[in-house]
């Protein structure tokens, strides 16, 4: 688990990681929003936002595979 880590090159490093089978995203309303596109690729791949967390490209996934927080 990373906790409060710097994304500067965005979400596409973790296209390596094919086995990755879920993503938490947590984020404060003045950070991002963050692109979510590079990951659409990652079958079986679940994202769960955080509540404030601003997103991008969730349109490219599945409904069952977004999961955002109240």
């Amino acid at each position: 688990m990373l906790t409060r880590c710097r994304l500067p090159h965005g979400l596409e490093p973790l296209r390596e990681l094919p086995a990755l089978t879920e993503f938490c995203l947590y984020a404060d309303l003045d950070e991002g929003p963050f692109d979510l596109t590079p990951l659409a690729g990652l079958d079986g791949l679940r994202i769960t936002l955080g509540s404030e967390t601003r997103a991008i490209g969730t349109d490219l996934f599945p409904p069952e595979r977004i999961v955002r927080l109240r």
